[in-house]
């Protein structure tokens, strides 16, 4: 959850504990480590709620395929491309 990240609170909070103890609660890592966590926090992006993370990198990979029109390749590069394939192979 995004307010976790940005508060340090669950897994978020007994990682920056174990920092604090290791660096100093006043630490210059500690600081930055926290800006950082805050600024992330505050970026747009695809919340997870439930369920398997593939499966929401599918549904996003899904979307933007169908935002992105395929590349055709040009029949003239065709033979140059053959020609690094080839080349490719021989060194597996």
């Amino acid at each position: 959850d995004p307010s976790d990240v940005r508060h340090q609170r669950n897994s978020y909070g007994e990682a920056m504990v174990a920092h604090q103890k290791r660096f100093g609660k006043d630490s210059e890592k500690i600081k930055a480590w926290t800006t950082a966590l805050s600024t992330v926090a505050d970026l747009k992006g695809h919340h997870i709620h439930t369920g398997f993370e593939i499966d929401h990198v599918n549904e996003i990979a899904e979307k933007v395929h169908a935002k992105i029109p395929p590349i055709a390749l040009l029949a003239e590069n065709a033979v140059e491309l053959n020609q690094y394939v080839e080349e490719t192979n021989c060194h597996f």
